[in-house]
């Protein structure tokens, strides 16, 4: 038996782990009284050896498994994926616990071309035996250099195919340079490549390399500077506010003024963008930043507003512990086209809630939702 105490009302996912029985899951609503039952099925393996081209056995390499077109779960629902396991001295792995679905074997390791095994059906009970080879890997080495000639650290620097006369978007192994700035990328397959250096707040830069050739230098230049300050409407400094660049896809890069209110930092691109600054209790800002960066001068944010309410019950009591959320519309979200942006808290014993709106003039859609009741907005 178990028990979980103290959760607040909410729609939950209960997972049992118990090797060799199948992981299984379960969704489950609070304050539902019925109690719950799970039950295990016999879980499937896979058992599998990674040797080298002579048949000899890796030993130390990663071997991670995923199911084939998943999404966390296998079909069933019954095994949390990707798991990551290591050969041991004999070149063997082992996952257990297995739900039935069709998984996806990937090996990789220091000095050897990575490898995967596809299609790997496994049913309930049974254990499936794979085996996979690795060939050696070829050596891409270099330094990386800002223009006087220092070296630059933690630069991450990628290799990616160039053939036919055509970069391909796919990159064969990645690697970060050293405190000398110097790295080495030893798991790649025989061909020529383009090496491509990246750091925030430096340019990206690219250079052509061949595979077990001579060591290559590739020059990064520093990215246009950013600077300015942020107050509030009283002239005082807005103390560690955040200054996000906005971004079509990625985590938008991030960083924070000083105590004084002030910032001064250095973007990877020379391209216009929009940098996005916000503090809480105060409204979002949005600044459209030219090509080239440069002093943005002062920035004013203004007081944020508050969203107040009460959520009731079907018979008018109020409700307590419901989920309450305002969304808007936010286009810098995505600078393809408008995406949704929100916010959300539970209400308090009487069902009052309380929320900040980051844009004082927007247009806001508040809706709630409370186990076993329809949600509302």
């Amino acid at each position: 038996s178990f028990r979980f105490t103290g959760l607040p009302f909410l729609d939950y996912r209960i997972f049992v782990e118990a090797n060799p029985w199948a992981t299984a899951e379960k969704e489950h609503s609070v304050p539902e009284p019925a109690p719950i039952e799970i039950v295990l099925e016999v879980g499937g393996a896979i058992d599998g050896l990674v040797i080298d081209s002579e048949g000899r056995p890796v030993d130390g390499v990663d071997v991670t498994l995923t199911v084939e077109g998943g999404a966390g779960f296998t079909a069933a629902g019954s095994f949390r994926v990707p798991v990551e396991t290591i050969t041991d001295r004999d070149g063997r792995f082992t996952f257990g616990g297995l739900g039935a679905d069709t998984f996806r074997v990937s090996v990789a390791g220091a000095r050897w071309q990575s490898a995967q095994v596809d299609g790997l059906i496994v049913e309930s009970g049974e254990t499936r035996q794979v085996e996979v080879t690795l060939e050696p890997g070829t050596t891409l080495t270099g330094v990386v250099r800002d223009p006087v000639g220092q070296p630059i650290p933690e630069v991450e620097v990628r290799a990616i195919a160039y053939s036919d006369g055509s970069r391909r978007n796919r990159p064969r192994g990645t690697t970060t340079t050293d405190a000398r700035g110097e790295f080495t990328i030893d798991t790649v397959p025989p061909a020529d490549y383009v090496l491509r250096g990246t750091l925030d707040g430096w340019l990206q830069s690219e250079v052509d390399a061949v595979s077990d050739g001579p060591p290559v230098e590739i020059t990064m230049n520093p990215g246009p500077l950013i600077s300015g300050v942020v107050l509030d409407r009283e002239g005082n400094p807005v103390a560690r506010a955040r200054l996000e660049i906005a971004k079509a896809w990625n985590t938008p890069d991030s960083h924070q003024c000083e105590p004084d209110g002030k910032f001064s930092f250095r973007v990877s691109e020379e391209k216009a963008f929009t940098l996005l600054v916000r503090c809480l209790g105060f409204a979002e800002l949005v600044v459209e930043v030219p090509e080239g960066g440069g002093d943005l001068g002062t920035l004013t944010l203004e007081e944020s507003v508050r969203l107040i309410g009460v959520v009731y019950d079907p018979d008018g009591e109020p409700l307590s512990g419901a989920r309450v959320t305002a969304s808007r519309n936010d286009p810098t979200r995505n600078q393809r086209g408008s995406t949704r942006r929100s916010t959300s808290t539970f209400t308090d014993s009487e069902g009052a809630f309380s929320l900040e709106a980051d844009d004082p003039y927007a247009a806001y859609q508040i809706s709630a939702s409370y186990p076993l009741l329809l949600p509302s907005d």
